[in-house]
């Protein structure tokens, strides 16, 4: 008998489907027990709806099935499947990004990015991603925003600048993991008001992006804009570009600081 098959006598249900259905455990407010979805390949069994002696049976179920796997009842359909994405999705190019940030970032920060990558497998294959990225927002807050939009950005952050830091990083006197976990925390919480130079980027499309964000955020009263560099060919681009800023637009303060093969600047903009 099938996981859906042995669901379903816990949980009775007055229509029709087949052992072919995407399954999800959900917490909804709404008092339904099932929701099918409107293309009928999917059915949400929601959580929180359940009796206590269905709960019991479905948490005892879901042991019998997965053993000690961890299994959780998400808050939304889309955090269910990532928490399964090693089995479901088998693309390469995920699983070597999870292995490389497994226990270099913090537990919140990898679930987050487990579902967005997701989401970008999803959108890769051209499917909508507007609800799976509220979800994200929802569970993880604005760190999962930023996460995301790392995470889907043509610049491949997670496989380019960020995995070449911790590379940078390791060179450093002391250097532990739990110093890259931090460094990943800032990067998350200014990610919104910084450049990040990766390795594909040239010098007009740094300069462009620098200028743009300087204009925006000196229309909507941010009063800074972070610019991050890895790599000699790096450095020297931001450092032409900081000093174009510094003859052009005079009225800006310039703060840079470089450790190694890494530079930091911070523009205060009045």
């Amino acid at each position: 008998m099938t996981f859906l098959e042995r669901l379903k006598e816990i949980i009775p249900i007055n229509i029709t489907i087949s052992n072919s259905f995407n399954v999800n455990l959900v917490e909804n407010p709404s008092t339904e027990k099932y929701i099918p979805s409107p293309n009928n390949n999917e059915i949400d069994f929601n959580y929180t709806a359940l009796t206590m002696e269905e709960k019991e049976k479905v948490d005892k179920l879901i042991k019998e099935q997965f053993g000690d796997k961890k299994i959780y009842v998400m808050e939304n359909k889309a955090n269910e499947r990532v928490k399964d994405i090693k089995t479901t999705l088998t693309s390469k190019e995920i699983k070597e990004i999870l292995d490389f940030y497994k226990d270099k970032i913090l537990e919140k920060h990898y679930n987050a990015l487990e579902s967005s990558l997701y989401m970008l497998k999803i959108f890769e294959s051209g499917g909508s991603v507007s609800e799976l990225k509220k979800d994200i927002v929802n569970k993880f807050g604005e760190e999962g925003r930023n996460i995301a939009n790392l995470c889907t950005s043509k610049a491949g952050y997670f496989e380019g600048y960020i995995k070449d830091l911790y590379g940078e990083m390791r060179c450093f006197p002391n250097f532990t993991d739990d110093d890259f976990k931090k460094e990943f925390q800032k990067i998350v919480n200014i990610m919104p008001f910084t450049v990040f130079v990766h390795r594909d980027m040239i010098g007009n499309e740094i300069r462009k992006e620098v200028y743009n964000k300087i204009d925006t955020h000196k229309k909507y009263g941010i009063k800074f804009l972070d610019i991050h560099g890895i790599g000699r060919e790096n450095i020297e681009q931001i450092r032409k570009i900081v000093d174009q800023l510094k003859k052009e637009r005079t009225t800006l303060n310039i703060d840079i600081r470089q450790y190694g093969n890494v530079i930091y600047v911070r523009i205060y903009i009045n």
